[in-house]
């Protein structure tokens, strides 16, 4: 071992921090491991971490689903039979059918909103000729990951709340002290500080990938400006549109501390009622049926989104082929 290695590698002693001692093991253990003998298996084996970290968690969903399918003694606090009255209560009830349409709708419009604001940041990013242009814009766009999702919702807060910016804004324009608290557009303005950047994050490699010259090409051919996006930039980033969508919709579904602080106790989301179910009722086996509803819910969705997002992949011949009989018939 030469000097140079002597004296980057750490010196084993009490001055040596546990962290470093099991680096050091999980470097010998894959030096020593030889995968290279496993052949064609070892890409199965290196993912062995992974399935491990998802079988816990299909583990405890597959225990979340089977609570749910029982039966709740309140009067004796324990656990009955099988049953999916836990499911026709969640499906009847009006008060919970009202709180996932409400969640659905809020989280449908939020998704909308960002991905028609992240696709102009994302195509202005990427065809930004300004080096300092596209750095500034990253910034903004990571700056929501700094912080956590309750300080977010805090800032929102104290800007929309009954003593903040907005309210004095409204009131100085001579239109009256106006809170967001407790509305769906207070709640909407939280989510969106979220899905936004992530939404355009999701949706840079698809704009990347777009060729210049195809958008040159539509020029050329007398397209207009929102011909060549309609006809060759949407068919093009669909997929990542599509990515995009699934990530915000479900993210909107599935938000706690958002609607909590934001909703004022008034426009609650779903995961906040069932927080309510398994703390504040203490029935664990009516929550777990309403979690598995949302899940099923989100799951539709989502599959919803990336079915519509690859029905109709048009590749670049295909989509300046139809631009062009599209301007031909508008000439």
């Amino acid at each position: 071992m030469s000097s140079a290695q002597q004296a980057i590698r750490p010196r084993r002693g009490r001055d040596v921090s546990a962290r470093w001692l099991v680096l050091d093991g999980l470097v010998w253990l894959f030096r020593n491991a030889r995968l290279h003998r496993l052949g064609r298996a070892t890409g199965y084996v290196m993912i062995l971490p992974a399935l491990a970290v998802v079988g816990v968690l299909a583990a405890g969903l597959a225990y979340l689903t089977w609570i749910a399918f029982h039966k709740f003694d309140a009067y004796l606090f324990q656990q009955g039979g099988l049953s999916t009255r836990n499911f026709s209560e969640a499906i009847r009830s009006g008060y919970y059918r009202n709180i996932f349409v409400r969640t659905l709708e809020v989280s449908a419009a939020v998704t909308v909103a960002a991905l028609i604001v992240a696709l102009a940041l994302a195509y202005t990013m990427v065809r930004s000729r300004s080096r300092w242009g596209r750095i500034g814009l990253l910034v903004v766009v990571f700056l929501p990951f700094l912080v956590g999702e309750v300080v977010r919702a805090y800032s929102w807060l104290v800007m929309i709340g009954g003593n903040g910016a907005v309210p004095w804004l409204t009131g100085a324009l001579g239109l009256g002290k106006t809170s967001l608290l407790g509305t769906a557009f207070g709640v909407s303005l939280g989510l969106m500080q979220l899905m936004l950047p992530l939404c355009a994050l999701t949706l840079l490699p698809a704009i990347h990938a777009i060729d210049p010259e195809l958008e040159q090409a539509a020029a050329v051919m007398g397209a207009r400006s929102w011909q060549t996006w309609r006809h060759v930039i949407l068919p093009l980033a669909r997929p990542g549109l599509a990515a995009a969508a699934a990530v915000s919709f479900t993210l909107s579904m599935t938000a706690y501390a958002t609607p909590a602080l934001l909703g004022n106790g008034e426009y609650d989301f779903i995961a906040n009622t069932i927080q309510l179910v398994y703390f504040g009722h203490s029935n664990q086996y009516l929550g777990s049926a309403i979690g598995v509803l949302v899940l099923i819910g989100v799951t539709i969705g989502v599959t919803i989104i990336f079915w519509a997002g690859n029905r109709h992949r048009a590749g670049e011949p295909r989509t300046l082929a139809r631009l062009q009989r599209i301007v031909g018939r508008s000439r």
